[in-house]
């Protein structure tokens, strides 16, 4: 079944502000353990990552059916979706975005599915640093071992990345860059900051040396890095044609 819509992909990112503000903002992520599913098990899990050099780790959901005989043959729809910062792998799952998930695909608004959540890194912005390459974490390592290690469809209409906050520039950029990849990018709350690093506020300058992102945009910020991480510029230098059959969604 192809991944028709990003729209119920991103209420299922959208739940987890909701979900945090009606428990009165920030708040612990719930015991694993104490989440039921009705449509899908969930696993954390690691693999060896040259882009980073050290292992990543990963939240997945597989269907409950996943390993029964009669599926032995099915290639499920991929879904990536990327934490904000100050998060990880876990957050998806501990924040309320599990239960939405499960509900999604037991109405049938969602297909049986793959779905898996890596761990960016608290700060990374998703960029390639000098000595880690987040972005290159999700684009070659994660899908290359996603790829040999489940049944996940190589078809580009199946495969689906979706973001919040910092994740969700990541998934613009990376469905902008690579859009071949994905068939749909859902994005809630994304960073889309200003096309001009000039313009951005001086703490907001700060913390890009703060976070270690010097060493990608400069010190002062220059503009071309910064321009070629930002979705707001790629998505000038985009053609109808490079963009064909990317189903796009932000809010």
């Amino acid at each position: 079944m192809r991944i028709k819509t990003p729209l119920v992909l991103l209420a299922i990112a959208s739940t987890l502000t909701a979900h945090a503000t009606a428990q009165g903002g920030r708040r612990r992520n719930a015991d694993p353990s104490s989440i039921k599913l009705e449509t899908m098990t969930f696993a954390e899990k690691s693999f060896s990552s040259d882009a980073i050099g050290e292992d990543a780790q990963y939240g997945i959901y597989l269907p409950k059916d996943y390993d029964d005989e009669k599926n032995k043959d099915t290639k499920y729809p991929l879904v990536v979706w990327l934490h904000g910062m100050f998060e990880d792998h876990m957050r998806f799952h501990g924040r309320g975005g599990a239960p939405v998930l499960d509900a999604a695909i037991k109405d049938g608004k969602l297909p049986p599915c793959i779905f898996v959540c890596p761990n960016g890194g608290r700060t990374s912005m998703y960029v390639n640093r000098k000595d880690k390459k987040y972005e290159d974490l999700v684009t070659k390592d994660l899908l290359a071992h996603i790829n040999t290690t489940y049944r996940v469809s190589d078809a580009r209409e199946k495969r689906a990345i979706l973001g919040v906050s910092m994740g969700g520039m990541a998934a613009l950029r990376i469905a902008f860059h690579e859009p071949e990849l994905f068939g749909a990018v859902g994005v809630h709350s994304a960073a889309i900051l200003p096309e001009d690093p000039n313009n951005l506020p001086d703490r907001m300058k700060g913390a890009a040396k703060q976070f270690g992102l010097a060493e990608v945009f400069g010190d002062p910020i220059e503009k071309d890095p910064w321009e070629k991480a930002n979705p707001l510029c790629i998505a000038r230098t985009l053609t109808p044609k490079a963009m064909k059959g990317l189903r796009v969604y932000f809010d």
